[in-house]
């Protein structure tokens, strides 16, 4: 999407083809300037006719042809197999400084279903990339089925969240740590469901002093949203050698919120931003104030505008911000919107 003035241009870059891998699962820029990102179907190898999903890489054209709306190519640099390597990517990747690509898969590695995997591609010269399993989900303790996408600290460690497993089976925040022998997990929190929350899909987002925050998409306090609760937004610090977990906000189907399922975005004041999906759905913002949290509605759509948002917000350099819904707007597949402060 391009800004043209006060308007928005949208513009095709690729249409996947099968062989490629189908539904893709967020993207990122590389530091090479190309899309990167991972297919959670197709690819043409295992797990029937769906196939087992892949990572991908998009390349710019040329820039003549760039001008003339070109597509983009589009190059598979793994292909999920459905075995000990995982299946069904949900995430997107991130890279770290050395440009290698991390990420998940929900399913796969030590059973077909079961409980996914955290792995590293890596350039091997000539165009060709490398794959290795990181971790292998599923341990005793450990949690399962990751669905967010990883985060790195500037120390080189990744965070994320599995949906599930842990010590309640209500999901887990998880670090893993590099070492000359390989990566070392480390659990941080284990949900409870009440009050801190339970099945966090989104992402985490870091601050300066090592805190980690993200949100659940049920559990915590309220019990409007039925059993299940409404969701929590949440805090993991370390303290005292360990880590302890702190909820910053329990939805609550009475103000209008709850299930969020996009995770989070932090500003530079420290403030975050997210969406709810219950009700149509919100964006909303989390200010610290006198050692605790202020929560506040931005928007709430109205269908017209868009729908049941499910996406992370963007922030731009003038505190614009942005984002999509899942449905919703003038043909009711959804629309990209932009909230002005």
């Amino acid at each position: 999407m391009s800004r043209r003035g006060s308007s928005w241009t949208f513009t095709p870059i690729h249409n996947f083809v099968r062989t490629e891998g189908i539904v893709p699962a967020g993207l990122t820029i590389g530091p090479d300037g190309n899309l990167y990102g991972e297919n959670s179907q197709g690819g043409g190898r295992g797990c029937g006719t769906t196939g087992c999903g892949t990572v991908f890489k998009i390349t710019p054209p040329a820039r003549f042809c760039a001008d003339l709306n070109c597509p983009w190519p589009a190059t598979v640099l793994y292909t999920f197999g459905g075995g000990s390597d995982g299946w069904n990517p949900m995430a997107g990747v991130i890279f770290d400084q050395a440009g290698n690509l991390f990420g998940t898969t929900y399913d796969g590695g030590d059973s077909f279903y079961c409980c996914g995997v955290a792995y590293e591609v890596s350039p091997a010269g000539g165009g060709t990339w490398t794959y290795n399993v990181v971790h292998t989900f599923g341990q005793p303790g450990d949690g399962t089925s990751p669905r967010a996408p990883l985060v790195l600290d500037n120390a080189g460690n990744l965070y994320g969240t599995t949906t599930e497993g842990g010590s309640s089976n209500q999901g887990t925040v998880f670090q893993m740590t590099p070492s000359a022998s390989g990566w070392n997990e480390n659990i941080l929190w284990s949900f409870l469901a009440s009050p801190d929350g339970t099945y966090p899909l989104g992402s985490l987002v870091l601050d300066a002093t090592g805190n980690v925050y993200g949100a659940t998409y049920e559990g915590g306090t309220s019990g409007n949203c039925g059993p299940h609760g409404c969701g929590t937004i949440f805090a993991v610090s370390p303290a005292n050698g360990g880590w302890t977990e702190t909820v910053l906000h329990s939805f609550d189907l009475s103000n209008g919120d709850g299930w969020p399922e996009g995770g989070l975005t932090m500003d530079a004041a420290g403030n975050l931003y997210g969406t709810t999906y219950r009700n149509l759905g919100s964006v909303f913002k989390l200010t610290p104030t006198n050692g605790g949290w202020v929560y506040t509605t931005l928007h709430e759509f109205q269908y017209s505008d868009g729908v049941n948002p499910i996406s992370a917000v963007a922030i731009d350099a003038d505190g614009n911000l942005y984002g999509t819904t899942s449905g919703g707007g003038a043909y009711s597949y959804g629309v990209v919107w932009e909230i002005t402060p």
